[in-house]
């Protein structure tokens, strides 16, 4: 048997091995230790994988996204987005397998009729992207405000 979906779902999207692309990751492993289960969402490390967030979207009324995002705006600044509000400048032709571009992903949920009520997505600026587990201390040091703004999306 298998547990229904919250209402809610907060999903991570990026790749933990480039750094500040993880930075999701790194969120979604601070509401785990802080906020202890049961939650009132469900929490999903998405990595780069649209078919996964596809299929993650199904039964929630409100999805929430954080992702690493270059907005040109000062490393480690956050911005809050409705799809609406935002654009991908990825250059994927069609639908990839590898590599997530999640408007195309959100695009094609709403045409399966897959899509929540509400969506919100979270981009925060990187400082770097190089190899490595670690974010930057520009990221690392804001890690409790990310986590903050992001859980006022379910209160």
């Amino acid at each position: 048997m298998t547990e229904e979906p919250k209402k809610n779902i907060l999903m991570a999207l990026g790749n933990p091995l480039l750094s500040d692309e993880g930075v999701g990751v790194h969120i979604l492993g601070e509401i785990e230790k802080h906020i202890p289960p049961p939650r009132p969402f469900d929490l999903l490390d998405s990595g780069n994988s649209s078919m996964r967030v596809l299929h993650n979207l199904k039964g929630h009324e409100k999805a929430v996204f954080v992702d690493c995002a270059l907005m040109g705006v000062k490393p480690g600044e956050m911005k809050r987005f409705l799809p609406e509000e935002a654009f991908s400048a990825k250059q994927i032709q069609g639908f990839s397998l590898h590599e997530g571009d999640l408007m195309k992903t959100l695009e094609l949920a709403k045409m399966l009729g897959d899509l929540p009520e509400q969506v919100v997505i979270f981009g925060i600026q990187p400082a770097s992207l190089e190899p490595g587990e670690k974010l930057s201390p520009a990221l690392a040091a804001k890690l409790a405000f990310y986590t903050d703004q992001i859980m006022g999306e379910f209160k």
